[in-house]
């Protein structure tokens, strides 16, 4: 009797023992998931980054100089490829100070917006009713997705456009409006009612602020706001039309609704005459007989931006076969879940989870009309809005099918080549050269431009505004667009000022750096440029022209 007594005290202790040590090492496992994820991404900001980054990935510091230089938000004198006067060159306002037009303002500025997004993300699941585990896993699983492929990088972590600049308001403007709906459900003392107050002009800010961001930037954040709160509501049958919910969100929808016109009025009061160049040129219908071009390439390219890199030659039982199989399976993943949480819609009875689902497929609506009827199908990062929604809403509906009993095992089960897919990613990253970055054409050009004392100049778009950030403005290279007519060259006001054309103050030499191709075509023109006096040296394959004054 007594030993069966102490082998039940034994067991109750060890029961008790288990309950305290497993919230303990959940804990502890989402915590290592929130910092290891975030390592990750700034792992690529601060330290390989650089590997990747190209003459695209430099517009939002030119940007942000051209605020700087101008009213503080726009600058008529350069030619913009995309006005978002309220968008991410903010970020790098804030480090151009202190390290100018530089890589490191680059790393800093991506790491901000990094930072910003990271917290808001968190917060906006919280007021999902996510546990600190869900938060831990969804965070993480989106944030390593955006870097499964180069693409996904360039877009989130090396520079800062609609898309991204969309996707951070999106989760900002979610948490405002989630956290109202919460606050509405409490006790509503005087301090709640301060708080309801606060947060509704906290929502009418982000929306005036993000809707001074082209028509695209609206159409990534507010539409699916709005969507998604008016769609909730009218299709939540359990809830009277008349109680304190459906007041509360048409309340929310109104305030919503005055800061989208608010901001768009702002914006266009900001750009005044300014014009864009390369958003608008992608906001029109493509000819009708090559949509279905578009639908037949729309798969192949949904898996090249999550990462696809497979050969005619791989095995498909080899390492990379396997990988390759399972970015179709994560591909066909964030393609189907979300479709079935919507078949599911009806018995999900968290808002948040709602709201979301309606967002994401507002979000995906926009974008799949602009590819399939667009010219957004020029480019597969333009898919990159549906990547990040898909995975929200894909684990959301998996966090809902963990808590019923009779699919937790499924929901276990779909997360394991998650799982890998992660860790992979993580590999991606690790793996990419530190200092590789040394070995471009554009860093040895550079690094010579700046031995042989030439600080200012010009050349084609891809090598001029790369080296002018890697080379950290020590050497300042203005974009020039080579013809094939008489002419030989023009500015390329393309992400330009038009002032850097002009003679520079204190600068005695200026040169032209081409490519053996856009050499013969200065050649063969009648440009007055090839009357100049010059020098001539060659380097790694590229002519450089070295004149006494400014060939403008």
């Amino acid at each position: 009797m007594t030993k069966t007594l102490y082998l039940s005290n034994a067991c109750k202790k060890l029961a008790q023992k288990k309950q305290t040590l497993q919230p303990f090492l959940w804990t502890l496992f989402s915590l290592i998931l929130l910092v290891g994820s975030a390592s990750t991404v700034l792992y690529y900001i601060f330290a390989v980054a650089i590997n990747e980054f190209h003459s695209d990935c430099t517009d939002t510091l030119y940007w942000a100089e051209a605020a700087m230089q101008g009213n503080g938000l726009i600058n008529p004198d350069f030619t913009y490829a995309a006005l978002m006067p309220l968008g991410g060159n903010l970020f790098m306002q804030i480090w151009i100070p202190l390290f100018g037009i530089s890589m490191k303002t680059q790393a800093f500025g991506m790491a901000t917006f990094f930072v910003t997004f990271y917290v808001f993300l968190c917060l906006m699941l919280r007021e999902m009713h996510f546990s600190l585990r869900a938060t831990a896993v969804t965070v993480s699983v989106l944030l390593l997705t955006l870097c499964s492929s180069v693409k996904l990088r360039e877009i989130f972590w090396n520079h800062i456009i609609y898309y991204s600049i969309g996707i951070l308001f999106l989760v900002i403007g979610l948490f405002f409006v989630l956290h109202i709906r919460n606050l509405s459900e409490r006790r509503q003392t005087k301090s709640v009612k301060i708080q309801t107050v606060i947060f509704y002009m906290l929502l009418a800010a982000d929306f005036i602020i993000c809707c001074t961001n082209s028509t695209t930037s609206i159409a990534l954040f507010a539409l699916p706001i709005l969507g998604g709160v008016f769609c909730e509501r009218v299709l939540d049958i359990r809830t009277p039309w008349k109680s304190r919910k459906s007041v509360t969100a048409l309340l929310t929808l109104l305030i919503c609704a005055i800061g989208l016109y608010l901001g768009m009025k702002l914006g266009a009061h900001i750009d005044g005459d300014v014009q864009e160049g390369y958003a608008s040129a992608y906001s029109r219908f493509s000819n009708p007989d090559t949509w279905w071009d578009h639908v037949e390439a729309l798969p192949l390219a949904f898996l090249q931006l999550l990462g696809l890199n497979v050969q005619e030659s791989d095995l498909l039982a080899s390492i990379e076969g396997v990988r390759a199989i399972l970015t179709i399976f994560y591909a066909l993943f964030l393609a189907i879940v979300p479709i079935i949480a919507l078949c599911c819609y009806a018995k999900i009875e968290e808002a948040g989870v709602r709201v979301l689902i309606w967002a994401h497929w507002v979000v995906t609506a926009f974008i799949l009309v602009g590819y399939l009827c667009g010219l957004l199908s020029a480019g597969i990062w333009r898919l990159s809005p549906i990547v990040c929604t898909s995975v929200l809403v894909s684990l959301a509906f998996l966090r809902w099918l963990y808590h019923k009993v009779e699919t937790r095992r499924w929901c276990v089960l779909l997360c394991l080549p998650l799982a890998y897919l992660c860790l992979h990613d993580v590999h991606k990253v690790i793996e990419i050269p530190v200092n590789d970055y040394k070995e471009s054409i554009n860093y040895k050009l550079g690094e010579y431009l700046k031995d042989q004392n030439l600080t200012y100049g010009y050349a084609s778009f891809w090598h001029s505004q790369a080296i002018t950030v890697l080379e950290d403005s020590d050497v300042k290279i203005r974009t020039v667009n080579f013809t094939d007519d008489e002419r030989g060259l023009e500015a390329g006001l393309y992400q330009s000022n038009k002032n850097w054309f002009e003679d520079q103050p204190g600068q005695d030499r200026y040169f032209l750096l081409m490519q053996q191709d856009e050499k013969e075509k200065m050649e063969q023109s009648t440009s007055s440029i090839l009357t100049l006096p010059h020098e001539e040296q060659t380097y790694e394959g590229y002519t450089i022209w070295i004149f006494d004054e400014n060939i403008f």
